[in-house]
């Protein structure tokens, strides 16, 4: 039972990587990705949220820095983020971000960006919802629709 629960939830966040391309059709943002291929800089948002500098993101720090709750709750539907019960900077970096939540297309994903996710729309997840009971599009929710 635990690897099927595992194997669904990984389809879900591929399919809602998958959602999140639609982004950029919407106007959210542009990036990423980047048409010159450079690589995204999420570290802004880790080092913001990190107020002791300790390398682990709480949920005390999440909720102060007020980042998007679906968010925390993605990270904590991995079951090893869940039984340390903090989430490290690298698990965060490992992380994919939503298409468009770079705005300005400069390469580094500052926390004002990561915040904005919280205006998208934040709809349901469609057939079977997101994970972790996280509306559907990635961290920040759907972008809106037009």
């Amino acid at each position: 039972m635990r690897i099927f629960t595992i194997v669904v939830k990984s389809m879900l966040l591929v399919m809602l990587l998958v959602s999140m391309a639609g982004s950029l059709a919407l106007g959210q943002g542009k990036c990423p990705p980047y048409s010159d291929g450079k690589k995204y800089d999420a570290s802004p948002i880790a080092d913001a949220i990190d107020a002791n500098k300790d390398g682990k993101l709480t949920e005390e720090e999440w909720k102060k820095a007020e980042a998007p709750e679906p968010s925390w709750n993605m990270f904590m539907g991995k079951e090893n983020v869940k039984k340390q019960g903090y989430i490290t900077h690298q698990q965060f970096l490992d992380e994919t971000p939503p298409n468009g939540i770079d705005t300005n297309c400069d390469g580094k994903i500052t926390l004002e960006e990561f915040l904005a996710t919280k205006k998208w729309n934040m709809g349901g997840g469609g057939p079977g919802g997101a994970p972790g009971g996280a509306p559907a599009g990635g961290p920040g929710g759907a972008p809106p629709s037009r």
